[in-house]
């Protein structure tokens, strides 16, 4: 009791009148401190001086009048040097004062924790040290935090303005970074928009960084590198699936319609750029094919070779997981696959499908000759290919569709099993090529996507 008597004192109220461990107010009803059977009560009181020389007293706060306390109770440790409650407003965030007209903190060892009956918050005295505790350890941090990110934000102008280049500091301890994280990952962001109000482009830009550098140095936990795999190749397979069923919908060569131009500006910005359905698959592919297939770890778009053809380069070159290398080749989902022979009645491949096939054939050959132009590009793939792979490439065409295999036979006649029949025979009878059209290669993804556990 002599540390609240002293701070007490400390007020220099000439109104106040001490006796012994009891407090009064000369000249007024009002007691500051009163004692009975060994509980204190402090009464809650604010001094107030008119410009006239008036002195009021009234209360600190709207319903919380006073502090109940055992006399061996240090209640010095719970206020300010004003007689208020430490940390009131935090305390009022818990237990609503005014709306649940709290009149009393009863500071007692006759419960293990806090409880509120009727007007009365009781709390165990070693409880409400902790909260004061806690409450003031918050502060000092928050002090701290101050500290820092005014040494971030000025050394950030100094460099910027006068040129100042200081050495580098993580200026946070544990736990800080959870705030930050926190407020973005509240329910209320539940779209892009919502994201990008509170990040400019040099956030974007740290972020990602971060991200990245904590993936490659393997900081996150496996449960979450699983989730983010998950959503590389289930969520965003579904986005790429979806784009790419789009581009198969397209019923005609015609990139001028409101539908083409739809889809364009889903893969290219600059929609001038592209002038053919073909080079509409080709941007796709350039952006997605590692999605659809997943046996490659690297493709490269338009690599030159030494050819006699015009068409000096693949569409790609792809190096699987294994060190081995395709050529890509990709036409598009309107090309015919096949054409009917009515002498023999039987598929062959179409004019199409042949040149791909020879176009292929050439490409290959210039691999296996080591005909790639630029010397740079040479090194890398084959830094990239199994010793020995460049002389055993593969390649793969992407033609056509189900309902463009051949003129005048769609999926729903009867005819079509005759001409699907004749299509497996045709490509597996090709040593080193494969040939799979846009839908098969969509329904590849589709299924994987689909057998991915949620």
């Amino acid at each position: 009791m002599q540390n609240l008597i002293q701070k007490i004192r400390d007020l220099e109220w000439e109104e106040l009148y001490v006796e012994n461990i009891e407090v009064s107010i000369q000249n007024n009803e009002k007691n500051l401190l009163t004692v009975e059977d060994e509980i204190a009560t402090l009464y809650l009181l604010e001094r107030k001086e008119s410009d006239e020389g008036e002195v009021t007293f009234e209360n600190s706060y709207i319903n919380l009048a006073r502090l109940q306390f055992p006399t061996n109770f240090d209640a010095s440790n719970v206020l300010t040097r004003n007689l208020k409650l430490r940390h009131y407003a935090k305390f009022n965030e818990v237990f609503d004062f005014n709306n649940r007209n709290i009149e009393c903190i009863s500071i007692t060892e006759d419960i293990d924790d806090y409880e509120v009956s009727g007007n009365i918050v009781s709390i165990n005295p070693e409880s409400i040290l902790a909260v004061i505790q806690t409450y003031n350890q918050i502060y000092d941090e928050a002090k701290v935090y101050q500290g820092k990110f005014v040494s971030y934000k000025s050394r950030e102008y100094q460099r910027a303005y006068f040129g100042i280049e200081k050495e580098k500091k993580t200026l946070s301890n544990e736990g800080e970074f959870t705030f930050l994280i926190d407020r973005f990952n509240l329910t209320t962001k539940r779209k892009k928009t919502d994201f990008l109000k509170y990040l400019n482009e040099n956030d974007l830009v740290s972020l990602q960084d971060l991200t990245l550098k904590l993936i490659q140095k393997e900081i996150f936990g496996s449960d979450f590198l699983i989730k983010l795999n998950d959503y590389f190749i289930k969520a965003r397979l579904e986005d790429i699936i979806k784009l790419g069923r789009e581009i198969l919908s397209l019923k005609s060569t015609d990139l001028k319609t409101q539908k083409a131009k739809k889809v364009i500006k889903k893969i290219e910005s600059d929609g001038r750029k592209i002038k053919q359905l073909e080079s509409v698959w080709q941007k796709y592919f350039e952006k997605y094919l590692s999605f659809l297939i997943f046996s490659y770890r690297e493709i490269y778009p338009k690599i030159e070779l030494t050819v006699s053809v015009k068409k000096k380069y693949p569409d790609f070159i792809g190096i699987n997981h294994y060190g081995g290398v395709d050529v890509i080749e990709i036409k598009t989902h309107l090309k015919k696959a096949l054409t009917k022979d009515p002498s023999h009645d039987n598929y062959a491949f179409s004019s199409e499908t042949s040149k791909a096939i020879i176009q292929t054939i050439n490409y290959m050959d210039a691999l296996i000759q080591e005909k790639i132009k630029k010397k740079t590009m040479k090194a890398d793939i084959k830094g990239k290919i199994l010793e020995g792979n460049i002389y055993r490439p593969e390649g793969l065409i992407i033609i056509s569709s189900y309902d463009n295999l051949v003129s005048s036979t769609k999926q729903t006649d009867s005819e079509f099993e005759k001409v699907k029949r004749d299509f497996t025979k045709l490509r597996n009878g090709l040593n080193n090529i494969r040939i799979i059209t846009f839908d098969e290669l969509l329904n590849m993804a589709e299924n994987y996507k689909n057998n991915i556990v949620k």
